[in-house]
This record gives C-alpha cells, sequence and structure tokens, in this order.
C-alpha cells in the first residue's frame, strides 16, 4: 500500500511540474513575441520621424526656393 501511495505522489509530482514547465515555456514565447512587437514599433516610429523631419527640410528648402524667385 505503501509502494502504490508512493509512486501516485511521484505521478502527481511529475504532472505538476510538466504544467508548470508548459505554462513556463508558453509565458516565455508570449513575452518574446511582444517585446518583439514593442521593438519594430520603435523602429517603424524612428523611421517615420527621420522621413518627416528629411521632408520638412526638403519643404522649407523648396519653399525658400520659390520665394526668392
Amino acid at each position: 500500500m505503501m509502494k502504490k501511495s508512493l509512486s501516485a505522489g511521484y505521478a502527481l509530482f511529475l504532472s505538476v511540474a510538466l504544467l508548470s514547465a508548459i505554462s513556463l515555456l508558453c509565458l516565455s514565447a508570449l513575452t518574446f513575441s511582444r517585446t518583439r512587437e514593442v521593438s519594430v514599433r520603435a523602429k517603424e516610429k524612428r523611421f517615420y520621424a527621420d522621413l518627416n523631419e528629411k521632408n520638412e527640410a526638403l519643404l522649407s528648402e523648396w519653399r525658400n526656393e520659390h520665394e526668392n524667385n
């Protein structure tokens, strides 16, 4: 009887450990995905900010040239 109880406890321990490992893997995958998404958004914001600055500089230069003419 003691052996049966021990193996049942061991099986319960293994199942809890397995579920914990699976949960941890899922959480890690979600965190990595979210981190990557935030990084991509930050790069897009920088790209569009730089593009906007260049466009404003070109527009200002064009206006100055046409005001002089």
